[in-house]
This record gives C-alpha cells, structure tokens and sequence, in this order.
C-alpha cells in the first residue's frame, strides 16, 4: 500500500503525509478515529517532516541527520498506512472523504476470480534414485500451464509399502505449492522400493482449491 498512497520521493511524501494528518486532525470522528489516534498520527508526520527539513537544509545537513529522517519516515509511513487501511475498509466512510485524505476507495466493480474447479493431470517425467520427477497439466486445454485463477498447483504424496488404489488417500502430507513445471520430489534413505502416491489441486491467490486429481503412483526407486 505504501506504494499505491504514499509517493516515493520525500518531496511528494511529505505533501501526503501533511494533508493525511491534517484532515484527520481537523475532525477524526469523521474518519471514524479517536482523538488519541489522530494525535499518533500527527505526531509520527510531525516528526518526519522535522527530520526532513533537517535533512534538506545544507547548514543541518549530515549523515546523522540523514539517517534520523529515514527512520522518521519509515515510522510516519508505518502508521499512515495503518490507518489508511482502517479508512479504506471501512464502508461507513464516504468515498469523497477518502479521497480527500489521498485514500483510494475499495474498488467495489472488480470482480473476484474463482480458483478453477478443474483437476490437474499428473505424469511422471522421470524416476532416478531417491528421486521423482512430477509434471502437470491443465486438463481445461491439455497444456503444461496453469489454468486461470490458479497461482500455484499443490502436490501432496503418501509413501506406502502398497500402492494406493483409492482417489484421496487420508494419510497425504504436502509436498509444496509449485508455479512451474517440473516438480522434483527428493527421497531419504529406507524409503527406498516404497511406493509414493500423488494427488494436487490448484490454488487460487486468495487460498481457495480445486478438487484433487486422480492420483500418480510409482515406485522409489533404489
């Protein structure tokens, strides 16, 4: 968020800093924030914009004085977006009091990207000592991508001394979130001639899944 409200370069930080303060100082019941609150504010941007000017003059200006100003930043911003993020959520608070204060609104028009209902294919591309090699793909187009609205595809595996029949078996433990292919899956010693049973889903970016696919056996090799 630092990125999206407060600009980069001191000289516009400061002029963001001093109108988000300001206004909020002006009349906090409006931003829905105690007096106490609008004082932490304010006084976090007073003591930048002190360091700054500090920093800037060429009579003040030193490595020390520097250093004070960035951390007086670091700290202003740290509370700003603290409490840019309460403003911005909160949906009793006007869009134009938002704005007024350099707050972006919820974008309320964007719409929510589901996690794919698809179940990824899994193929072995390689099987070495103590090693697996696991690829997948997307059965929407048969293709090694992943599909939309998936970040990443979770692969969970079962080593078992018998090979695992049954689509979802209970005693799966994650190997990983993957973004690309291939997946390498490392094997220790005494797992050796085990068999190692794999399902994966897809994840979305905010944490849904997919359905598990079918699942891939093999064994380890020796």
């Amino acid at each position: 968020m630092a990125n999206s409200y407060i600009p980069r370069a001191d000289s516009k930080a400061t002029g963001w800093m001093r109108n988000f303060a300001s206004k909020i100082s002006s009349d906090p019941p409006r931003f829905f924030l105690s007096v106490d609150q609008s004082a932490t504010i304010q006084s976090a941007v007073d003591d930048f914009l002190s360091a700054y000017a500090a920093a800037l003059n060429p009579t003040t200006r030193t490595r020390g004085a520097i250093a004070k100003k960035e951390d007086a930043r670091a700290a202003a911003e740290a509370v700003c977006r603290q409490y840019a993020s309460l403003i911005k959520l909160n949906r009793d608070i006007s869009i134009e009091d938002k704005m007024i204060i350099g707050v972006r609104p919820l974008n309320t028009n964007r719409a929510r990207i589901a996690c794919p209902q698809t179940v990824p294919l899994l193929n072995m591309a390689g099987c070495f000592y103590q090693q697996h090699i696991v690829k997948y793909m997307n059965t929407a187009n048969l293709g090694t991508g992943k599909p939309f609205g998936a970040i990443g595809l979770q692969l969970f595996m079962a080593v078992t001394d018998e090979r695992l029949d049954h689509n979802t078996p209970t005693h799966l433990k994650l190997v990983g979130t993957f973004t690309r292919n291939p997946m390498v899956v490392n094997f220790r010693g005494g797992q050796d001639r085990k068999r190692a049973t794999y399902v994966a889903r897809w994840v979305s970016r905010r944490g849904e899944v997919g359905p598990m696919s079918r699942p891939l056996s093999m064994t380890i090799a020796a």
